[in-house]
């Protein structure tokens, strides 16, 4: 087994204190001290206003980063007690700068999904996440480092603009979705905001798991040679952004051992591209090299998984041992072949197991629907849930 074979390309709709972080944010030089400038937003026609916000977190390595969000402003008279906040967890863009959603004028793709949320009245905090457009590397799926990119990033938005209300809710799709359960985990650390709900859609768990499933596939010559190439192709993005965040996070680890052979372009992909065109490289690479020789190894090694450092990673990964400090709602798709279903009823029960009686979370699941249609069909629930829970928690 390699890690995972089906969670890259469809984490994100961009296209569609050691090792690992500890349980504190212990920072060395921390100023939290908020700048803001204007950003260009599209595809948001209820947006008031747009800022790229400039702001400060506990980095994985426990000194104090300088990241980017956008925050988005809907139009009309702010009400009174400011815009109640969403902060928002994105899917996953890459792990180049280039990737940062701050790059783009729609927020690698989901602006217009946003824009239901300034609708529907809420400001919107859209973290890059650590290392995405800003110095060092992004640690990919570190839940603490996902989680307080969230929760820092509202924190200095709210500081810096007064139109905000201090009380929000945090909201991600699937790599944003892990980051959701990591921001919800991880409640006391801001004093100034109050975090009120949390709602993970499709959320990234049991990759170990998924993997073991998934991992199958591209050797499985009963399949047709699309549904393989599919599937190693998704093994190998994930691998590599997955190895990519471990020398990011563990700084010994001997990232080109990983490598074989056809794996040079991919390193250097991996690092300075975007998930379109690391998949169409790897489309028109893996084929003669899979169906050839039923094997992938030369470009990532089948032994990365079992790397120590490696292993020391993924112990930052899964959310499943984390109590919510609020009220969750996980929605998946069943028919997403992504985060599968059966994955996010593993990690209700995970969750339900170690949550306080009190904030019980729940799985709502939609018949016939896939990994990216589960933005638009739970939508609905979706402001229902949030809408409920900061009437609950005034």
């Amino acid at each position: 087994m390699r890690i995972n074979t089906n969670l890259l390309f469809g984490l994100g709709i961009a296209c569609t204190v050691a090792a690992c972080g500890g349980d504190s944010a212990t920072v060395t030089g921390s100023d939290n001290s908020p700048t803001l400038s204007e950003f260009s937003l599209s595809d948001a026609s209820d947006a008031g206003s747009a800022s790229l916000l400039n702001y400060s977190m506990p980095g994985v390595d426990g000194t104090s980063r300088r990241e980017n969000a956008v925050v988005v402003l809907p139009a009309g008279e702010t009400p009174e007690g400011g815009w109640p906040v969403i902060g928002w967890g994105h899917g996953t863009t890459g792990v180049a700068d280039a990737c940062a959603p701050s790059a783009s004028e729609n927020l690698s793709g989901y602006a217009e999904y946003l824009n239901a949320w300034l609708a529907a009245g809420y400001a919107i905090v859209a973290p890059d996440y650590e290392g995405l457009g800003t110095e060092g590397g992004h640690p990919f799926l570190h839940l603490d480092s996902e989680g307080r990119s969230i929760n820092y990033a509202v924190e200095a938005a709210v500081n810096a603009m007064p139109e905000l209300s201090s009380r929000y809710a945090v909201l991600g799709h699937s790599q944003g979705g892990h980051a959701v359960l990591g921001a919800a985990s991880l409640t006391d650390e801001n004093p100034d905001v109050t975090m009120v709900a949390a709602v993970a859609l499709a959320p990234a768990s049991q990759i170990l798991a998924q993997g073991v499933v998934v991992d199958s596939i591209y050797t499985d010559t009963t399949l047709t040679d699309q549904e393989r190439v599919a599937a190693a192709v998704s093994d190998l993005g994930f691998t590599a952004l997955i190895a990519h965040a471990v020398k990011t996070v563990i700084p010994t680890y001997d990232l080109d051992a990983a490598y074989g052979a056809d794996g040079a372009d991919l390193q250097q992909l991996t690092e300075t591209t975007c998930l379109p065109q690391l998949r169409e490289s790897l489309a028109v690479s893996v084929p003669p090299v899979l169906l050839t020789s039923n094997s992938i190894d030369t470009f990532i090694t089948d032994d990365t998984a079992t790397n120590d450092d490696v292993i020391t990673y993924f112990e930052s990964v899964e959310p499943g041992d984390r109590a919510m400090g609020v009220p969750l709602l996980i929605a998946q798709g069943l028919t997403d072949t992504t985060v599968f279903a059966s994955s996010s009823s593993t990690l209700l029960a995970q969750l339900s197991a170690v949550s306080d009686t009190d904030i019980d979370p729940t799985l709502t699941t939609y018949e016939g629907i896939d990994h990216g249609s589960i933005l638009p069909a739970s939508f609905n629930d979706a402001v229902a849930f949030i809408a409920t829970q900061f009437a609950n928690q005034p």
